[in-house]
């Protein structure tokens, strides 16, 4: 497994979030090509490697179902099957329309209204091959693989619905949650090869209306706008989504997000990001820090251009960009903000080779 502690975070920023650690959604996590998973401790949010997961994954990972209150798994899925807690595939659970070699072809929103339902989208989306948006739903309800007294463990209700107007996707997809209340959720994806974003509303009424917002920067380099994203990253302190691009040569951006009415408006460019690549994508994945000073960049590398992780400093832009490695991989992937405050990043060493 090749996963680190990329980056450690001040006291400052972990006793900040104590609040919101009391929320553990966040504390289960399956990723990577051997089998591999982490949990974090409910009381100090220390990792701990498991092992006993049902799936070696792609580098897009997966999604996971977590009680906020107890910690506790309650399902997962790498947008193809669907897995119980107990690591089996849950009755209607295959055969779901994800493409798991994208970067994020799965994500989970809860059901507004409804505590035991969730709802799970997929991207059929491979760059450079665009794709569609699909909605699933499970019911924690269900008995599925269980048997009474046992708990039930829950079933796929509904699959592969298409999502309409979302087609000639790119691989980046995220839902974000008002800061309020859970009542009303936002999943936003990117028409490939575009200034469109589209962001759909999650509420009760099940009618998923969606509002397309094309951006257009206001400062140079204008004709870098129209992308195929590979990746969203939000921070909820600055209400600013992070996005990385999958063309070569193309610079990462920072948009502003209204959580009330749901706009994407512009906000800048994070420039000397992209490089001018020949086998693929220059920018993997991108991700905020706890307290929205930093971004991090993952550069995925290839033969002439080191991969790497790169710090942004959004409150001193002018600053250089900051290699964080202490020596370059093979290929740079994920990363990901943890329970723990810290970043952690997936990569390989030689080709081939675990991640």
């Amino acid at each position: 497994m090749n996963l680190r502690k990329l980056l450690f975070f001040s006291l400052g920023i972990v006793a900040s979030i104590a609040v919101e650690a009391q929320n553990l959604s966040q504390h289960n996590w399956y990723f990577g090509n051997k089998g591999n998973a982490i949990r974090f401790n409910r009381a100090t949010n220390k990792p701990f490697v498991v092992t006993n997961n049902a799936i070696t994954v792609g580098t897009g990972g997966t999604a996971v179902a977590t009680d906020p209150l107890t910690g506790d798994i309650l399902f997962y899925t790498d947008g193809v099957n669907v897995y119980n807690a107990n690591h089996q595939v849950m009755p209607n659970g295959s055969g779901l329309n994800a493409n798991t070699g994208a970067n994020q072809p799965v994500v989970l929103s809860s059901k507004p209204h409804d505590s035991t339902k969730f709802y799970i989208f997929t991207n059929t989306a491979h760059y450079p091959t665009v794709g569609s948006i699909y909605i699933d739903t499970v019911d924690m309800n269900q008995f599925g693989g269980s048997t009474f007294p046992s708990p039930p463990l829950g079933d796929v209700i509904a699959k592969n619905k298409a999502m309409a107007g979302l087609t000639g996707r790119s691989e980046g997809m995220i839902v974000i949650p008002t800061s309020t209340k859970m009542d009303t959720l936002w999943l936003i994806t990117h028409k490939s090869g575009s200034q469109d974003y589209a962001v759909t509303r999650i509420d009760k009424t099940r009618t998923f209306p969606t509002t397309v917002y094309t951006i257009a920067s206001n400062v140079p380099p204008p004709g870098q706008v129209p992308i195929s994203v590979a990746n969203f990253s939000y921070n909820k302190r600055l209400k600013k989504l992070a996005v990385s691009p999958q063309n070569p040569n193309a610079d990462a951006l920072i948009l502003n997000f209204d959580e009330t009415t749901g706009a994407l408006t512009w906000d800048r460019y994070i420039y000397n990001t992209g490089q001018p690549t020949t086998t693929g994508q220059s920018i993997y994945n991108i991700q905020w820090d706890n307290a929205g000073q930093y971004l991090y960049i993952s550069r995925v590398g290839e033969t002439g251009i080191n991969a790497d992780v790169f710090q942004y400093d959004y409150l001193n832009p002018g600053n250089t960009l900051v290699s964080v490695l202490k020596s370059p991989e093979y290929r740079s992937w994920g990363l990901q903000l943890a329970p723990d405050s810290t970043i952690y990043h997936i990569y390989q060493t030689v080709a081939g080779g675990p991640y």
